[in-house]
């Protein structure tokens, strides 16, 4: 029991940050961290919100540990209605379905199903978890310190942040680097929090994972059933939920080109074949 309800909450803490296609492998999932701030909603524009962060989770097979796959949020897109834009703002034109759509069209793939947290989600989360420990880079100690939230200042080293900080740390950018460049080093802080809210998730009890469940499930938007999940869950187990046999990547994996799309600059594959081949060899191997 301990096992199982500790399985279900790390998949539903996975965000930064967690459709309706029919068909599509059960083994992987779709993770989008938004923008949305979580005020009180007046009208239906209140609930648009961009993707902060994308990612697909993966679950190979047996032993080979879990995939996690970030997804450049700058990608070229060009959307149902019509023009082109960023990645990211699927979700303000069409929420999380759209997101997944974009990204299969893009890549290839047949997801079906999404998990989705916005930003005050994601601090509660985190909160409801006593905080986590991440550690913290010399290279980016500088920029993490210029965030007013982060205090007392981080060091070197592991760190011990709660709900805002934790959130304050994935989302600081370094506005001297360029977009991918930067969107990179971003992706390697939110993956740290991620793999800290993993591992300590996996040493919980089962009525302190009853009691976190109850206060987490309820903070994410997914289009996926008990049963969905528990079939995911099944392979992940399989796999290997250890958080240090999570392998990261970030897509693209391969060459890639900048250019301006309306007022956007945008990332374009080089390869876009290769580039998609190199995503799926990623996902299932």
């Amino acid at each position: 029991m301990k096992r199982w309800l500790s399985l279900m909450l790390a998949m539903a803490l996975l965000l930064p940050l967690w459709a309706g296609a029919q068909g599509g492998p059960d083994n992987q999932v779709l993770l989008l961290g938004t923008d949305r701030l979580g005020h009180r909603v007046v009208n239906e524009e209140d609930k648009l919100s961009r993707a902060d962060a994308i990612y697909i989770i993966s679950a190979p097979g047996e032993g080979q540990g879990l995939r996690l796959l970030g997804i450049e949020r700058d990608y070229l897109i060009e959307l149902p209605e019509g023009g082109v834009n960023k990645l990211s703002t699927a979700t303000y034109f069409g929420g999380p379905s759209l997101a997944l759509r974009m990204v299969n069209q893009l890549l290839e793939l047949e997801l079906r199903y999404y998990i989705q947290i916005d930003i005050p989600g994601t601090v509660q989360a985190v909160d409801a978890m006593g905080g986590v420990d991440v550690m913290v880079y010399e290279e980016e100690l500088a920029v993490v310190n210029r965030s007013p939230i982060i205090v007392p200042k981080a060091r070197v080293g592991l760190n011990h942040f709660d709900g805002k900080q934790a959130q304050a740390f994935m989302r600081v950018r370094d506005m001297a680097l360029e977009g991918v460049t930067s969107n990179t080093q971003r992706g390697s802080r939110q993956i740290r929090v991620l793999s800290a809210m993993m591992e300590k998730v996996l040493t919980l009890g089962p009525r302190q994972a009853a009691r976190l469940a109850t206060q987490v499930l309820p903070l994410v938007q997914t289009n996926m059933s008990a049963y969905d999940l528990l079939g995911f869950l099944r392979k992940a187990l399989s796999s290997d939920l250890r958080a240090d046999a999570l392998v990261y990547r970030k897509s693209p994996i391969g060459p890639y080109l900048q250019r301006r799309a309306n007022l956007h600059l945008v990332v374009v594959p080089e390869d876009q074949a290769e580039e998609i081949r190199l995503v799926h060899e990623f996902l299932t191997h």
